[in-house]
Parts: C-alpha cells; structure tokens; sequence
C-alpha cells in the first residue's frame, strides 16, 4: 500500500465532524449498537469523541479476539481509566506477567469445597431476608427490590471476601462503593474524561470514598498478618496462596487490589441479574410456576444447598436467559497492541475493538425469536454447539470471569429460597426498563409486592 492508498476500513457512520456518534451514544448506547449491526453487518467502526472503535457482530471475530488471539489485544484504554483509579492493578485491570501471577495465585483458591461453604452464607442471609418482608407482605406494601438484592449481594460479599457482617461495616464503607462505581459510570459516559487529578466535585468524593476503603482493606490485610490465618473468607485464602511455579505471594498492595476488584464485581454483576430475574418472572407467570415446581420437588420448602443445584435445572436456565436478553455487563473491548485482521480489514496497533452482549444476545441470525424469553433454549440440546461469541455474559477465553461459577451458584441458591416463601409481583408502574451504566440496571428500580405462598 503506498502513502497515497488510502486504508482500507470497515463501513460506519460518518457522525458530527467533532464528536462522531457521541451524542447518540450517550442518549441511548443499546439502541446504538444495535443499529450498527443491523446496517453494517459483522463489522463496522464508530467513533464516539476522539475514540473510534471497531465494533464486532460475528461469534466468529470475537472468538479471534477473545480466545485464539487474546494476547494480541489487552485492557482497553477506556476500562483502565474508569476503573484502574479504584481497583489499581487487580485482576480486571491488570495485563501480561502480572496478571497471569495473580491468575495463577486465585484460580485454585475457588474450589467446590470454597463453594460449599459459601453456600451456607448465601441461604442464610437470603432467609433471613424473606423473613424480614413477613410483614410487607402481610399488609400488601410495595418496596423496591432492587434495593434489596443489592444489600443481599452486598451482604454475601462481605462476608465470604473480608469475613465481615455486613452489619458491621459502617454506611461510609457502604456508600464509598457506590461513589466508586459512580465515578466508573462517569469515565464510561465521558468517554474523554479530566484527570482524577483534576479537583473538580466528583474527583474530590472519589479521592475521598477510595481513603475509605483503602483504610479498612489495609487495616484488615495488617490485622491478618497479626494473627493466624484460619480463616475460610477469600483474602485469608488469598494470604495463604503461593504461586505454584515461583512460590511468590500476593504483596499487601495485591491483595487490596484484589479485594476491591472482588468486592466490586461480586456483588454489582449479581445484584443485576438478580433484578432482572425476578421481573422476568413476575411477566412470564408459566415459567415463575415451572421454577417454583421444581423447587418444592426437589426442596420440599427447605432451602437449598450446594449438593442440590445439580437438580435444579430448569432454573439455572431461567438464570441463563434471564442474563442473554439483560447482560449486566453489555459491552466490552479490547485494544490491539500488534497488527491483525478482522473480516479483510487491517487492525493496527492501538485500535479498540468493541463487542456487545446486548447485541449478540439478541442476533436474529444466532437466536430464534430473539426478543422472546424462552429458558428452554438453554437445554442441553438446544445449547449444543453454541459458539462462545453468540453467548458470552462472562467474557470469554483466558480473561473469562473468575467468579462466573460463585455468580452462578448464588442466583441458583437465591432464586428458589425466595420463591419458596413469595410469589414476587412487580408493579406495573414505573415501568422496568433498563438503564445502560457501567452494568445494565433497571432505570427506576424494581417495585414489588412479596405474595405470600399458600402453606
């Protein structure tokens, strides 16, 4: 190709001289995407400010990226500035030997023996949950679930990661996470986003819930070094952990990483899918009494336990739907970092590659009825050859979710604990809509009443 040839690149829209397609991205991001595949096909580019993206809509380009040549593309520079600030270099962010270490250090920690007893926490808390909403549910008053799976997720993370009661964590904590994820929504809307360095009010909140929460990791990771390490909460097991082709452990700083990234993830993902699950089910009464069947056949009104989730399919395919038509996570992307092809066209070093959940969830060419929630395509059967592209709430390849199997294993014990105890009715007003941020939530939460079962 001579200087005079221009470079060949995928089709897209030319948007505003300045800002691209930002404004539209900005006012409805999942309408967007969605667009763009319908009209470009497999591959299209996009620019929103001064980022331009090459957005995939082929199982086929996000298996390349993903899987057969991940370490050709890394973290983009979008995720590492919304969350980079916050989690430092824990396992989200971090890239090469540094994070193949911390891969290698975490990945035997998560055993089904660790899962056994964390399922003991997760039924524990959710029962004391529902029996909290016996006099909602006695007087008919409506509250706002979403609120509530969030505290329950919040609940269970700080109990299996710090080995803390909620409880006793204080409100400052609680809402320092809430500020973090905050300011990760406000680097992902921005797209260019000021410097954290810059004081402006938001920066000056972040600085100050981030002390919060470095103080108390800090302070429990230095108590820890004081005392034995007997515990069965994931940073013990993580102070514990050697790497198994060095024998190096995690540093101070490594563990706090980790846990903030932990903390962050493990709860948010879930509280979503949670919210989600429990709206579906409220619209689709045949498959919320199918769920609940199969929780009085196999649990006879007690709640479940590790051992029993193998039984409780139709579930844990309620749970996969539920995440194909509203991800938590919507969207990701990479950034190439040597020079590779995608479609015919030439990927230079810097490009960001972007792929939608929310799109290749809902591909008429890789679903049958697309739009309908339907938990039984996610059968044996019909699952069958699925391509890692077409279905991928956790990501895919090496950098697949660590704790996609725990995120799993808590809605499978949440769901029927609940619906054992409750018939879960969500209001028809305001409406359950989603809200596109840094998970996909439903904009105006999720108003319910709890319908007590007969008996």
């Amino acid at each position: 190709m001579t200087a005079s040839t221009p470079a060949k690149v995928p089709p897209g829209p030319a948007g505003s001289f300045l800002f691209g397609s930002l404004r539209d991205f900005r006012a409805n991001p999942l309408q967007l995407l969605m667009q763009l595949a319908t009209e470009y096909g497999d591959i299209c580019r996009f620019r929103v400010g001064f980022l331009e993206f090459y957005l995939l809509n082929h199982p086929d380009l996000i298996t390349h990226v993903l899987v057969d040549r991940d370490k050709h593309y890394k973290k983009s520079r979008l995720d590492l500035e919304a969350f980079g600030p916050f989690v430092g270099q824990g396992l989200l962010t971090s890239e090469g030997d540094l994070w193949k270490q911390q891969r290698r250090l975490l990945q035997p920690l998560f055993t089904q023996q660790m899962f056994e007893a964390y399922s003991q926490t997760i039924t524990d808390y959710t029962t004391e949950m529902v029996d909290r909403w016996k006099p909602w549910a006695e007087s008919g008053k409506t509250f706002d679930l979403a609120e509530e799976m969030t505290a329950l997720t919040m609940r269970v993370i700080t109990r299996t990661i710090l080995g803390l009661d909620f409880a006793g964590v204080s409100k400052e904590v609680t809402e320092a996470f809430e500020i973090g994820i905050d300011y990760a929504n406000s680097v992902m809307d921005t797209v260019v986003p000021l410097p954290d360095w810059v004081p402006t009010p938001g920066h000056v909140r972040f600085h100050h819930s981030k002390k919060v929460l470095f103080d108390l990791v800090n302070g429990l990771i230095e108590q820890r070094r004081r005392t034995s390490l007997e515990g069965k909460d994931l940073l013990t097991l993580m102070m514990r952990a050697r790497d198994e082709q060095t024998g190096a452990a995690f540093s101070d700083d490594m563990l706090r990483d980790q846990v903030l990234t932990f903390f962050g993830a493990g709860h948010e993902t879930t509280a979503q899918s949670l919210k989600w699950s429990f709206s579906m089910l409220s619209r689709h009464p045949y498959v919320e009494q199918k769920v609940h069947a199969e929780a009085q056949r196999v649990l006879g009104g007690r709640a479940p336990t590790f051992k029993e989730l193998g039984a409780l399919e139709y579930t844990k395919m309620v749970i996969h739907e539920v995440m194909r038509l509203w991800p938590a996570v919507w969207m990701l992307d990479r950034e190439a970092v040597v020079e590779d092809e995608l479609a015919g066209y030439p990927v230079p070093p810097g490009t960001q590659v972007a792929f939608s959940q929310w799109v290749m969830h809902r591909h008429p060419a890789y679903w049958e009825n697309p739009e309908g929630f339907d938990p039984e395509r996610f059968s044996p059967e019909r699952s069958a050859g699925r391509a890692h592209g077409v279905y991928f709430p956790f990501g895919a390849g090496p950098r697949v979710c660590i704790g996609n199997t725990f995120a799993l294993m808590e809605m499978q014990l949440i769901i029927p604990t609940i619906l054992q105890r409750y018939r879960l009715d969500v209001m028809p007003s305001p409406p359950v809509v989603p809200k596109p941020t840094l998970t996909l939530r439903p904009m105006y939460g999720v108003p319910v009443r709890a319908i007590p079962r007969e008996g």
